[in-house]
């Protein structure tokens, strides 16, 4: 029997496969090398073309890695045979080598999602690999590797995309322990492939991994669109309030709300 867990909301799509010995699994024809046209590693991200049951889309290896055999399978959510076109009864997993030989796979929750998103991205942190995309409404989807949590030989520097919850397990629902704010440093100690264990200060506790980048211009940057939007936001908000004063009204301002302007707590 197939368990299958995933969680949607306005800020992602989290998705995981738990297999049984009992499922039915239906390989799909999909197969591609994620390596250059010389046959070389390339550091450079590399686009390749991934075959679906109906049409194709293209995924960008960002990973500066040389992945191998990609492969599309599906799996009956119930343990029995299911027809693979039917989105409410299978699953899939993305499966490719990596560099050494080693078997990865990524779970997808409705494989027939794919062909909706746009910008497809294969990324890696800290040995764990991710697929992203966004939808028709900009919105990002994230999926993530079937792996079991790690403990890093040393910590790894990393810094927040957003201003980030920090749990204390690694758990959506688990209690917030603490917070980063957009930008901060933080010391990634392991994790799942969903969940990063970080230190900050004085504070140990588990971080979305999908706002965590070892990237410290790209956080710098988001920091950046933040500021700009949020001083966007407040000189629209001062005009309204000047136009609605000029025009008779009782003198009482409109406010926006400071986490709103931030982008509040991402997770």
């Amino acid at each position: 029997m197939a368990v299958l867990l995933g969680i949607s909301g306005a800020a992602g799509t989290y998705a995981t496969v738990f297999a049984g010995e009992e499922t039915e699994a239906l390989t799909m024809e999909a197969e591609t090398d994620l390596t250059d046209e010389t046959g070389s590693e390339s550091a450079e991200p590399v686009e390749m073309e991934l075959a679906l049951e109906d049409g194709s889309v293209v995924v960008t290896n960002t990973t500066g890695e040389s992945l191998s055999d990609l492969t599309l399978q599906t799996e009956a959510v119930d343990g029995e045979e299911e027809d693979s076109s039917d989105a409410e009864d299978t699953a899939a997993l993305l499966i490719f080598s990596g560099e050494d030989g080693t078997e990865h796979s990524i779970s997808i929750a409705d494989p027939t999602s794919l062909s909706e998103l746009t910008d497809l991205e294969l990324t890696a942190k800290i040995g764990f690999y991710f697929l992203s995309g966004e939808n028709s409404s900009g919105e990002e989807s994230w999926f993530y590797e079937t792996a079991d949590e790690i403990t890093l030989d040393a910590p790894v520097t990393m810094y927040t995309l957003g201003t980030v919850n920090i749990r204390e397990s690694a758990d959506g629902s688990s209690e917030a322990v603490g917070y980063a704010d957009r930008g901060s440093e933080l010391q990634v100690l392991g994790g799942t492939s969903i969940w990063f264990l970080v230190s900050a200060d004085d504070t140990t506790g588990y971080v979305a991994a999908r706002y965590l980048t070892t990237d410290e211009a790209e956080a710098q940057a988001a920091v950046d669109a933040n500021d700009n939007a949020a001083a966007a936001a407040a000189a629209a908000a001062a005009a309204a309030a000047a136009g609605s004063s000029g025009a008779g009204s009782s003198g009482t301002q409109t406010t926006t709300d400071d986490a709103c302007l931030t982008g509040g707590v991402l997770y």
